[in-house]
């Protein structure tokens, strides 16, 4: 499971789990010296509260949707994110809806017809398959592919869909910004009542902790460990919830 989370996380590769163990190890490195049990501490009460604060108000905030819509040879599509507001650190996944000029729906896309490669900065995923995210006649809407993705940096992302469609070639680069879809952005921003480091700011500051520990320090404490089993917790109810709000 934790490589499958590794997998869908772009860019970079850290999952919450990954953190989790970085940070026990982390712990497990310190010294008991008074400065370093501070430091800890002050880290581990900032890596639990973005999580608590994210899991209560995402799983109840209801998704907008900011699409952009294009026509190219024929074919109509509507790009953009699953769930949006996009945050970093959300199981997500980009969203393609095919669609005649006459408004009919394309729901024969092949599994090899057409694919997604996104970019962040100079960074690329490896192009991935777009698959249906409906049946007809028993659920979703009819035209609509998805492909997972965590995003896990706040920024301007592009979607590139190449291959072909009803035999057709295809190639368009859609670019997230306030005319199109949403950029992914921190989910410190809607946090109450602090304003908490995302995981990827956390895993900088596990990484800046570990380079001033020293080897074979103190053991964790029981408090850490528990925290560390919420932390756990709180992730996957976050994820929990964001897919029962898409099914």
């Amino acid at each position: 499971m934790r490589s499958a989370v590794r997998r869908l996380a772009f860019p970079g590769t850290a999952c919450p789990s990954e953190l989790g163990i970085k940070f026990g190890r982390a712990a497990a490195e310190l010294t008991s010296k008074t400065r370093k049990d501070i430091e800890l501490k002050n880290l581990f009460s900032r890596a639990i509260a973005p999580c608590t604060c994210a899991v209560l108000l995402l799983a109840l905030a209801a998704p907008v949707h900011a699409h952009e819509r294009r026509t190219e040879g024929g074919v109509e599509t509507v790009v953009g994110w699953v769930n949006e507001p996009a945050y970093t650190g959300f199981p997500n996944a980009v969203e393609l809806t095919l669609s005649t000029t006459g408004g009919e729906p394309i729901v024969d896309l092949g599994a090899d017809d057409l694919q997604v490669e996104v970019s962040f900065g100079d960074q690329k995923t490896a192009p991935m398959p777009v698959e249906p995210a409906f049946r007809v006649g028993a659920y979703g809407t009819p035209g609509e592919y998805h492909a997972d993705l965590i995003p896990s940096r706040a920024g301007q992302y592009s979607f590139r869909f190449f291959g072909t469609i009803n035999g057709q070639p295809f190639d368009q680069t859609y670019t997230s910004g306030e005319e199109t879809f949403d950029s992914p952005r921190n989910p410190a921003e809607v946090s109450f009542p602090a304003q908490d480091p995302t995981a990827g700011e956390l895993a900088a500051s596990i990484e800046q902790l570990n380079a001033r520990t020293e080897t074979g320090g103190a053991g964790t404490t029981g408090m850490i460990a528990l925290g560390l089993g919420a932390l756990a917790l709180l992730v996957a109810l976050a994820a929990f919830f964001k897919k029962g709000k898409t099914a």
